[in-house]
């Protein structure tokens, strides 16, 4: 299902068969990214999450998304299986694997090809911090809790700082 999009890419929801896990799926157009002139701080930012996810495979810190793979396709994902900003859950909130009247989406044509990559993460069972707010009653949260997200991001940026001379200036 369709979780969020951004000004280069769109992350989803979805099942991982093989691990019988949900993942997070973002998917990139990288036709898109050039024609903007934004490749090398894509790139960048690519180059980043590799580096942050390292931490989080080495132990040294959980507070930042596990990449589990990248790969490439020429073919966007179908909204019709996978979802878009109106309609979130074209196929149910669940994966259903013997639905047996699910049809597979159309091949694309040749002429619909472009370059998309796909980044295979972590899921996030809360979301980011803003839908996490967001859900809480008065979109408020407890001074312990705050401590927590707080420590948990202070910590995060110092590793990262620490490890890898990041800084970052949000």
């Amino acid at each position: 299902c369709f979780l969020s999009e951004g000004a280069f890419k769109k992350v989803y929801k979805v099942w991982n068969s093989a691990t019988e896990a949900e993942e997070a799926i973002s998917v990139m157009d990288i036709d898109l990214i050039e024609s903007t002139g934004n490749k090398n701080v894509v790139g960048a930012e690519l180059a980043v999450s590799a580096m942050l996810s390292s931490l989080v495979r080495r132990n040294i810190c959980p507070n930042f998304v596990l990449t589990r793979r990248v790969f490439t396709c020429p073919y966007e994902p179908p909204p019709s299986h996978w979802g878009c900003e109106e309609n979130k859950k074209p196929k149910g909130a669940k994966y259903a694997a013997n639905k047996s009247n699910q049809r597979k989406p159309r091949e694309p044509k040749k002429k619909d090809q472009g370059r998309y990559q796909y980044m295979r993460m972590e899921l996030c069972s809360e979301g980011d911090a803003e839908e996490y707010l967001k859900r809480q009653k008065n979109e408020s949260i407890s001074c312990v809790q705050a401590q927590h997200i707080l420590f948990q991001v202070a910590f995060a940026l110092h590793v990262a700082a620490d490890r890898f001379c990041m800084k970052h200036y949000d």
